[in-house]
């Protein structure tokens, strides 16, 4: 392979992340995220069956969100989620994409819930993000 051909002009290499290891080998990962990430302290309603749970959006981006709760959804489950705006509601769909922890880490005090890629973010939403982007220039 010519690694000529990955690198750009900056000598990265784009959409990946490298981690020399203690014995100098290099370790090369694909950064599976699309968009820029932003802190939030959204508040979130969610849907599995006929219960609703409760969470807390700490990181959002233009095309999904992590939901510090202390519920996982199975992965690639469909669910309906409504984020709290400013007093507004806001209802899209959502996909489990990823999931963080189990019983024992809501236990143990550490960071639990799922990343979710929202699948027709909506108007709302997307201005919100124009929110965060202004203020993070």
């Amino acid at each position: 392979m010519d690694i000529s051909k990955v690198i750009d002009e900056s000598g990265e290499m784009p959409g990946k992340r490298a981690k020399v290891w203690s014995d100098g080998r290099l370790n090369m990962r694909l950064e599976q995220r699309v968009h820029e990430r932003y802190s939030s302290r959204l508040e979130a309603r969610f849907f599995y069956g006929n219960r609703v749970y409760t969470g807390k959006v700490t990181d959002i981006s233009e095309g999904g969100v992590f939901i510090n709760s202390e519920i996982n959804f199975p992965r690639d489950y469909v669910f309906d989620i409504i984020l709290l705006l400013n007093k507004k509601v806001v209802k899209m769909s959502a996909k489990v994409s990823r999931r963080v922890g189990n019983g024992t880490t809501a236990i143990l005090g550490k960071k639990m819930g799922m990343g979710v890629q929202l699948l027709a973010p909506s108007e709302e939403y997307r201005q919100l993000i124009d929110v965060f982007k202004t203020a993070s220039c």
